[in-house]
């Protein structure tokens, strides 16, 4: 009678999921964490992105990422762990590429056309890899609300800096106002890519060509 092979934590097939690259002198097992922390946050992203934050267990999240759930509980020790680690991981691109594209920008007007540039790019980009920073639903967990709360109010923070330092700061403006309109604009931009992420489809540069003389009209006679 032939014997039957049985292979355990296979991963599903899907686009989003490419195995593991093979390492000389390693095998799939043993591959070091960070290998396996980097696929979790992928097949998480998936998950999310397909299912919402309350759907995929922490085994669905296992299976596709091809790996027992012993070794993913030893790594993230719950859902919201594992979640927190997809929107953190997002929130550093995301932060980098905009404080780089401000250091970039030296005018007041410049620094709002980047920020819409970036949340559009941001969008796009990671939409194709099944990102979920600005589509989640965060479902009955109200620390992860918290969680996107925090970043977003960070990015407005930052922001709100550099208009603070800009050599075209309007006169007669507070910190206090300069943050609140920081805090508009990040909003604005992030509203608008989302919904322009949803459909229906509009040319990509068209859209930010509207949000960004939205925003600059909604700011007179500020900036």
């Amino acid at each position: 009678m032939p014997q039957t092979v049985r292979v355990r934590n296979e991963s599903r097939v899907h686009p989003s999921m490419p195995k593991p690259p093979p390492r000389p002198g390693r095998t799939r097992r043993n591959l070091p964490a960070d290998v396996w922390r980097e696929r979790i946050l992928q097949a998480a992203r998936v998950l999310f992105a397909e299912e919402g934050y309350d759907g995929p267990s922490m085994e669905a999240i296992a299976r596709l990422a091809g790996l027992s759930r012993a070794r993913l509980y030893r790594l993230f020790p719950s859902r919201r762990d594992v979640f927190n680690a997809v929107i953190a991981d997002d929130a550093t691109r995301l932060g980098g590429e905009l404080l780089l594209q401000l250091a970039k920008a030296p005018t007041t007007r410049e620094k709002v056309s980047a920020i819409v540039q970036v949340f559009f790019g941001f969008v796009e980009s990671r939409h194709e890899r099944n990102r979920v920073f600005y589509s989640i639903d965060t479902g009955s967990d109200p620390a992860v609300g918290e969680s996107l709360r925090v970043v977003r109010f960070a990015l407005a923070q930052s922001f709100a800096t550099h208009l603070i330092h800009a050599p075209d700061r309007p006169p007669g403006l507070s910190e206090v106002e300069v943050r609140l309109i920081a805090s508009g604009v990040i909003a604005l931009a992030e509203g608008a890519a989302s919904a322009w992420l949803g459909g229906p489809h509009m040319d990509r540069e068209r859209s930010v060509e509207i949000v960004i003389d939205t925003a600059l009209r909604a700011l007179q006679p500020a900036v």
